[in-house]
Formats: C-alpha cells, sequence, structure tokens
C-alpha cells in the first residue's frame, strides 16, 4: 500500500540478510514452505539464485512456482532509535524507509512511531 510520510525509530533494527532478493515484474521465482512471524511474506529463490522473502500479495502462484507481479527489492534498512526517516510504502507490517543519507529500505512497523503522515 502506498503511504507516504515520516516516522521515528523507537527501537534499534539490524538488517538480518547482506545479499537480498530483488526481482523483476514477470520473473518467475521458487516458492520454499517457511515459517515466518510476518504473515503475508513468502520464502522465495529467484533466478539468480538469491533467496528471500517476497510480499505474496505480488505473487501469482503456480504450483511451487510463482511469477512476480511488479518489482521488488529486499533490501533491509539497519536503523538506531531517534532517526527520523521518511516512508513511501507499507507492506504486511514493514516500511519502505529512507534514512537522511540518502539509504532506503525495509524497517519494521513495530520499531518505528508515526510523526507525520500524508494522504498520496
Amino acid at each position: 500500500m502506498v503511504l507516504r510520510g515520516r516516522c521515528r525509530v523507537i527501537t534499534d533494527y539490524t538488517s538480518t540478510y547482506s545479499n537480498p532478493v530483488v526481482v523483476s515484474a514477470w520473473e518467475t521465482v521458487t516458492v520454499h514452505e517457511r515459517k515466518s512471524e510476518w504473515p503475508g511474506w513468502l520464502w522465495c529463490t529467484s533466478v539468480d539464485e538469491i533467496n528471500g522473502w517476497v510480499p505474496k500479495r505480488i505473487l501469482k502462484r503456480q504450483g511451487s512456482d510463482a511469477r512476480v507481479r511488479e518489482d521488488y527489492n529486499a533490501t533491509e534498512l539497519s536503523v538506531s532509535t531517534g532517526t527520523v526517516l521518511t516512508f513511501n510504502r507499507e507492506e504486511s507490517g514493514w516500511l519502505w524507509c529512507t534514512n537522511p543519507r540518502g539509504e532506503s529500505g525495509w524497517v519494521p512497523r513495530k520499531n518505528v512511531e508515526i510523526i507525520e503522515f500524508h494522504l498520496p
């Protein structure tokens, strides 16, 4: 969902994936059954053999494979308490954020408080 605004980090978060999966629209990925604390995400392997979580909503399942419906980048952003971030997208408990240095990535929604919100 497209949301825009600013948020403040209330709990540090450190990215756990140094080589995030990046897929393009209409690319095929392999879907694996893997449990997650985050509903709405599926563990996938790209054609480049990179593994990562992909939003279920952008996948069209075809057995153990799926077709990706839109470009997706699984980069996570490491953040420290007190940092103010801008965000422009929400997906299943995560926000796509940009820090003051211009670095962007996903941050768990539970690690931030919204301080400003804009309707698209």
